[in-house]
């Protein structure tokens, strides 16, 4: 297969080094960046869940007053070693945490590098391709924050890759009863790692099938029916403890986060905003302003990229071998799944590019052979601008980045953080809809939204979140200035306990107060930036 460019080899050591620069720079803290740059408000709720499990409190939060389900478990009982390493300290803690994140994207890159390698077996550029779609995969900026967000997406993408990298290499042969085993324990790890891994598990378990009718007819897709009943059955038992859990302690199979961000869903509701965010997959390091995602002309332009994308994978479809079919089979159903799930059936939005986050592994694969492709095409017409590719490709890196990394100090909920550190007394509580950061630094708080409350998400179906709200001595409302909505649209009893005590659109901030609520006197002398 030839002797690999040292060109390419030094592009594959600087996205390397640029793919783990920008994920370490911010733990230096420049600016406050180590609590800003990385951590979301959902990845700050998972963390008060793992620091909760490192200090004996289980899984919980609210100062360990309220179980809690709401989170994926992998992740949490992994950053929950984070804590048991930094004796609980809350700084110490999100640094480990987004240090392991760190090596579980290079893990995943390189598990991306052995899956194009295998899968393309065959191909005379198997090597180019496979270090192409490694590489922009760890350095690009669409893949960074969805690595770092102290959620479980670094370690799903991580799973993915394994779970199709296992296949491609079983698809070749009849599998032992041990390996039968390995793959289900597989897939149920996978489930661990995020629930929404069921439509992984079908996937593969079709894929399978598929795959032996394509290889040998029927009589080889009824053989591997048996094998692909025993990975379903073994990952259904490795997942069974989690799923039991959830229905004897909250009454559902699906946790409570789930519950949440689905009660308000419309059907179809999502699916406009699928071809932006896919676009940006196929692309990998390409994009698209959250600003404009939405808007018809980038939901149009993501139609026909995809639809572009179609025809590309019919051409590697007709000229590829049996393992790049099967692993296109197995792409395919995953993708239809999520589609049908998550764009019909689900609310949460604006969490949609994390949701598809887990199609990356593949997508790079597709970049790195419409790469190599594009510049060996290049080169044999024009070789400056064969050679303008790279170049172009690094410098894209480094100015996403870098944009990334400029706003790394400006954390979308900080001046509702600075604003209870200043004013409440610690043991003061406080509630609001979106509680993940504000929860991690003010322990005594109480979700609203029911992410991570049963109480207040059975609160909320049956409307009566004003009570919940008067019944547990809830001091202080502090959310976005959106929540002043309240003092409007909640009943009367509510409206005569409360007042609004601050209205700040600019700082985006809200603070709604019960008379007599206890403040700080004088207020707390804060350093920049709040969050400590």
């Amino acid at each position: 297969m030839g002797k690999l460019p040292a060109s390419l080899r030094w592009l594959t050591a600087l996205a390397a080094a640029l793919g783990g620069g920008f994920r370490i720079a911010p733990l230096f803290d420049q600016g406050g960046r180590l609590l800003q740059q990385w951590p979301t408000e959902d990845g700050y709720m998972l963390l008060t869940v793992s620091r909760n499990i490192a200090l004996g409190l289980g899984m919980s939060t609210s100062a360990g007053t309220l179980p809690t389900n709401g989170v994926q478990p992998f992740a949490t009982l992994t950053w929950a070693l984070s804590y048991m390493l930094a004796g609980g300290d809350k700084r110490a803690g999100v640094l480990i945490s987004l240090l392991m994140q760190t090596a579980i994207a290079a893990v995943a890159a390189v598990c991306i590098y052995q899956l194009g390698r295998r899968v393309l077996a065959s191909h005379p550029r198997r090597e180019a391709i496979a270090l192409v779609a490694a590489g922009g995969w760890f350095a690009s900026s669409n893949c960074v924050p969805h690595t770092m967000n102290c959620l479980e997406s670094g370690w799903y993408a991580l799973a993915v890759t394994l779970v199709a990298l296992f296949f491609a290499e079983t698809d070749r042969r009849e599998l032992s009863g041990r390996q039968q085993l390995a793959g289900g324990a597989l897939l149920g790890w996978a489930f661990w790692v995020r629930n929404d891994a069921v439509f992984l598990i079908l996937a593969v378990c079709l894929a399978h099938v598929i795959g032996g009718f394509l290889r040998g007819g029927l009589s080889a897709a009824r053989q591997r029916f048996v094998t692909a009943l025993g990975f379903g059955a073994t990952s259904v038992v490795v997942a069974a403890p989690w799923m039991i859990s959830n229905y004897q302690r909250f009454g559902h199979i699906m946790p409570i986060s789930g519950q949440s961000e689905s009660a308000e869903a419309v059907l179809g509701g999502n699916l406009h905003s699928i071809p932006p965010v896919m676009l940006e997959n196929l692309t990998l390091l390409l994009p698209i302003p959250n600003a404009l995602q939405d808007t018809m002309p980038f939901v149009a332009l993501g139609v026909a990229g995809c639809l572009a994308g179609g025809v590309i994978l019919h051409r590697m479809w007709r000229s590829g071998g049996h393992a790049v079919r099967v692993l296109m089979v197995l792409v395919l159903i995953y993708f239809v799944c999520l589609v049908t799930y998550y764009g019909v059936f689900f609310g949460a939005n604006h969490f949609i590019a994390r949701y598809f986050f887990p199609t990356t592994p593949f997508t790079a694969l597709f970049f790195g052979v419409v790469s190599v492709h594009a510049f060996t095409w290049l080169a044999g017409k024009q070789r400056a601008l064969a050679f303008a590719l790279p170049i172009a490709a690094v410098a894209l890196v480094v100015g996403t980045q870098l944009r990334l990394y400029r706003k790394g100090s400006q954390h979308e909920h900080v001046q509702v953080i600075a604003w209870v550190l200043k004013h409440v007394p610690d043991k003061t509580w406080i509630g609001a809809p979106q509680t993940g950061t504000l929860g991690y630094f003010h322990d005594y708080t109480h979700n609203l939204d029911g992410k991570v409350n049963a109480e207040a998400l059975r609160a909320r179906e049956e409307d009566t979140l004003a009570r919940y709200i008067l019944d547990k001595d809830i001091q202080y409302i502090c959310d976005w200035a959106s929540v002043s909505d309240w003092m409007e649209k909640m009943p009367p009893e509510f409206v005569r306990e409360f007042d609004l005590l601050v209205h700040d659109p600019e700082q985006n901030l809200a603070v709604i107060a019960r008379h007599g609520a206890p403040r700080l006197q004088p207020p707390r002398q804060l350093p920049r930036p709040a969050m400590h």
